[in-house]
């Protein structure tokens, strides 16, 4: 499965939920909601980015079965899918989460590689980042 088709896949789940308001199977779960959206506005995401969404769907097969049903596909075509949606897109997977100055949460990877760079924020401990 490509890089487009794990976007094109993880919006339409994520056209499906109603924020998670009521306990329908429709859509990402709240929190998976969240980060899906804000991972979906980074404009150039990287591969292990997309692996990372990838990864995400894999906990919605049904509910990707159930779309493909209610679409008209037939039970090949949307087993064919499920199945291209178990292969990897990226050797790895990662996500990462952070703001500077209390300001908007941002979840790009490259975005806190140039951070790293400029010198704006400094790793920290293990796996921790200070300003």
């Amino acid at each position: 499965m490509g890089k487009e088709d794990v976007l094109n896949v993880a919006n339409l789940i994520l056209s499906q939920c109603n924020y998670a308001q009521t306990r329908d199977k429709k859509g990402y779960d709240i929190f998976d909601a969240t980060t899906v959206r804000r991972i979906l506005r980074i404009r150039d995401l990287d591969d292990g980015e997309v692996e990372y969404l990838r990864l995400k769907l894999l906990r919605y097969l049904k509910q990707l079965k159930k779309l493909g049903k209610e679409s008209g596909f037939s039970e090949d075509r949307i087993e064919e899918a499920c199945n291209k949606i178990k292969e990897s897109v990226a050797p790895y997977s990662v996500i990462c989460q952070f703001r500077i100055d209390k300001g908007e949460w941002n979840y790009s990877y490259k975005e806190l590689l140039k951070h790293l760079q400029s010198g704006l924020i400094k790793k920290g401990g293990s796996n921790s980042y200070q300003p």
